[in-house]
């Protein structure tokens, strides 16, 4: 991996992180012997998008996480829930855990982490033993003071995630405008049938 991207230790046991491919070919998933995953994400950013194709509504779940031409106008939130809820039925199921269970070693030197100040009030800092620093806010953020590069370490969605989301992008209206679909991203008729069956067979509706 490039400098200020070299994710390699599990935050939560210290153990060795692998890639591994995940349903729907999106991002590969950082697993460690343990079965703890995590998803790491660097500072890119995307090229803009033109309009969705004009039958994105009428495309299955499984075939929407699959296809790059469709993929690519879901927005990473819908395709992880998406994602998720393929590998649940599967078996693959993920506890929540408190923050400070989550991530106790340095993901970079494997060191233990302690809280310290963060930069942003709205987060909490960490730092390791050796001296990198973390802001965590929905997921580890490190930066890379010298160079401005850095990534995020965030957790694999647990399952009261995903029927929370699942929950928000379904119900007419949102009660939290700040949970509707982001402007320029879509949340496909079949995305939301896909959500709508997933909380039927899991009694989350």
């Amino acid at each position: 991996m490039k400098r200020g991207y070299d994710v390699r230790i599990c935050p939560t046991c210290g153990g060795h992180l692998v890639s591994q491919e995940v349903e729907g070919g999106g991002r590969p998933a950082l697993v460690c012997p343990q079965q703890h995953r995590f998803h790491a994400r660097g500072p890119e950013t995307e090229p803009p998008l033109g309009d969705p194709p004009e039958d994105i509504d009428e495309v299955a779940a499984a075939e929407l996480i699959r296809n790059p031409r469709y993929r690519c106008h879901l927005g990473e939130q819908v395709a992880d829930i998406l994602r998720r809820i393929e590998e649940i039925a599967r078996g693959l199921h993920v506890p929540r855990r408190p923050h400070d269970e989550v991530f106790r070693f340095c993901p970079r030197c494997g060191s233990e982490m302690q809280g310290c100040r963060a930069w942003d009030d709205w987060c909490l800092g960490m730092r390791c033993q050796t001296g990198h620093r973390f802001d965590y806010r929905s997921g580890l953020h490190f930066i890379e003071a010298d160079e401005g590069t850095g990534f995020t370490l965030v957790e694999e969605m647990p399952d009261e995630t995903v029927t929370f989301l699942s929950q928000r992008y379904t119900e007419e209206p949102p009660e939290d405008p700040q949970l509707q679909v982001f402007p320029g991203l879509t949340a496909p008729q079949k995305a939301l049938e896909a959500m709508k069956e997933f909380l039927r067979a899991s009694g989350g509706s």
